[in-house]
């Protein structure tokens, strides 16, 4: 059997894995501007047997799961065209119909369903919606109940995706009841992201001239891809910034320990929605392999509750695992087909 291909992509990579069933997955790292599926090709000298892609931000609808068709890439481009997992479902979907394999999409960005309180933002126009990295932070919360002997249906937890963007949610057992919502640009920020800007400030910055001067695709650019630890770093890849860091470069080591400050109120944040308790707070994402930006969210956040690493490849070996065997035996979820927003 050709292996199933599964794609998580980001804005300064794109993390792959092909799989055979019963086999071990294959894991690379791909430049944003390399083509994943031309990228198999030559690997494997075919096209793969089925497409698995992490969920990116579609209309509400519960983790799982969901075959790939145009109803979820139309709306993939209607709600944030620009965000790199919503770029990939309609490019999965044209590979897939023109290749005639099947394609899944695991834990849409949109799955948590927000208690009513949470979704006040204070200002009336415009509700907080429950948003988060569903991948991999699903799967980053089963593995630390499972690694400190704790049943994920009873226990209430903080998950942490520290990537390209940042992501925090605080799980009541398999409810996710806060989220920050890295599509809106909340929360800390990440390696390429700006998270939470100052409204007043970013309104005035507006004004100076970034408004008239460049188009709204230009400024979510720089928001999202050219903004965080990179940014004040003066790096452009994950293996640069560690180098630096080996280095003493100031710059490089006072954004990731600004990051961890950040990623830490972010957690008290979360404890507070969980009314004090949590049983384990997980840590994924590329960004657990830089040691000095986990011992920084460590040092504030280990009195609350246990800290557990979950390395990002083994979130990307569970989508890969969890695509495969939803193509295998046909059982997925159908994505809603009417329109919402």
């Amino acid at each position: 059997m050709t292996p199933v291909l599964s794609i998580d992509p980001g804005f300064s990579e794109v993390r792959v894995a092909a799989l055979i069933a019963g086999g071990e997955a294959e894991l690379r790292s791909l430049p944003p501007e390399d083509n994943p599926f031309e990228w198999f090709v030559r690997t494997y000298g075919s096209s793969p047997s089925g497409i698995v892609i992490a969920g990116g931000y579609y209309a509400q609808c519960p983790p799982g799961v969901y075959l790939i068709d145009e109803h979820m890439a139309r709306d993939a481009m209607r709600l944030a065209p620009w965000h790199p997992r919503n770029r990939m479902t309609v490019r999965a979907l044209e590979f897939c119909r023109g290749s005639g394999v099947p394609g899944v999409a695991v834990d849409p960005m949109s799955s948590a369903m927000l208690p009513e309180e949470a979704m006040l933002s204070g200002y009336p126009s415009h509700e907080r919606r429950g948003v988060h990295y569903a991948f991999p932070e699903r799967q980053a919360f089963l593995s630390a109940c499972r690694s400190l002997g704790l049943d994920p249906d009873s226990t209430r937890g903080i998950t942490v995706y520290l990537g390209d963007e940042v992501s925090v949610a605080a799980h009541d057992g398999p409810r996710v009841v806060a989220t920050s919502d890295p599509i809106d640009c909340e929360g800390p920020f990440g390696f390429t992201s700006a998270g939470t800007a100052p409204a007043t400030a970013f309104i005035s910055w507006l004004e100076r001239g970034k408004a008239g001067s460049c188009s709204r695709d230009e400024i979510l650019k720089d928001l999202k891809a050219g903004s965080g630890v990179f940014a004040y770093a003066g790096v452009g890849s994950m293996s640069e910034l560690l180098g630096e860091i080996k280095r003493g470069n100031g710059e490089a080591v006072r954004a990731v320990r600004g990051m961890a400050y950040q990623v830490s109120k972010e957690i008290g944040r979360a404890l507070a929605a969980l009314k004090g308790r949590a049983g384990v707070i997980a840590l994924t994402g590329p960004g657990v392999s830089v040691d000095l930006l986990i011992e920084g969210i460590e040092e504030r956040v280990s009195k609350w509750s246990p800290v557990i690493r979950v390395p990002q490849d083994d979130c990307t070996r569970t989508l890969v695992r969890e695509g495969l065997s939803a193509i295998a035996a046909k059982r997925f979820l159908r994505y809603p087909e009417e329109k919402r927003s």
